[in-house]
């Protein structure tokens, strides 16, 4: 009888489970919501162009009132790549490891009515029709309806680096996808 390797059967189980989770997630087409609480993951966009877009100040994704953020509101988006570093964890006996997410492929990535919750955003940006003002928006319960927002028409961006505290989507769709563990902080 053999033995089994337990650092290998750790990443390679965590892996799996991770893999599998975010591919029911790609998948899914009756709406999409994923936060990382109050772990960051860090998400680099390459060729964003949406049809709408609403730059809000609110609290934290689904009910976390501490958290502040901007909240991206984008009607329907296409994003020629996204890499996505998930938070560093440490795994017994192998150390730091980082799953990094590669989202691309032919069409790239595609989601309707996208919403970015957001505590850093920084790139490159175009937006068409913009305005910039109070009660631009349409008033929800982690906003306030007299709060300053920034709205445009088309928002075109080469690229952006953005922390992201969540994300939901109506229907998110990719070419391809690709799952990696990296050991230490991980790179795109």
């Amino acid at each position: 009888m053999g033995y089994t390797r337990r650092g290998r059967f750790v990443v390679l189980s965590t892996v799996g489970l991770l893999a599998s989770g975010v591919a029911g997630v790609a998948t899914a087409q009756n709406g999409i919501n994923i936060s990382t609480g109050s772990a960051l993951a860090t998400a680099n966009l390459e060729g964003l162009r949406a049809t709408s877009a609403e730059i809000i100040p609110a609290h934290g994704p689904f009910g976390d009132d501490q958290a502040p953020s901007a909240m991206v509101r984008l009607g329907d988006a296409t994003i020629a790549n996204a890499c996505v570093l998930l938070s560093t964890v440490d795994v017994p006996i192998i150390g730091e490891v980082t799953l990094v997410g590669h989202l691309a492929g032919e069409g790239g990535l595609k989601a309707q009515n996208l919403v970015i919750d957001a505590t850093d955003i920084s790139g490159a940006l175009t937006l068409d029709g913009a305005q910039i003002g109070a009660g631009l928006t349409s008033p929800d319960e982690r906003t306030n309806s007299g709060g300053i927002a920034v709205v445009g028409n088309v928002l075109d961006s080469p690229t952006l680096e953005v922390d992201v505290l969540g994300l939901t989507a109506d229907k998110l769709t990719t070419g391809g996808i690709r799952l990696e563990a990296q050991r230490g902080p991980g790179s795109c």
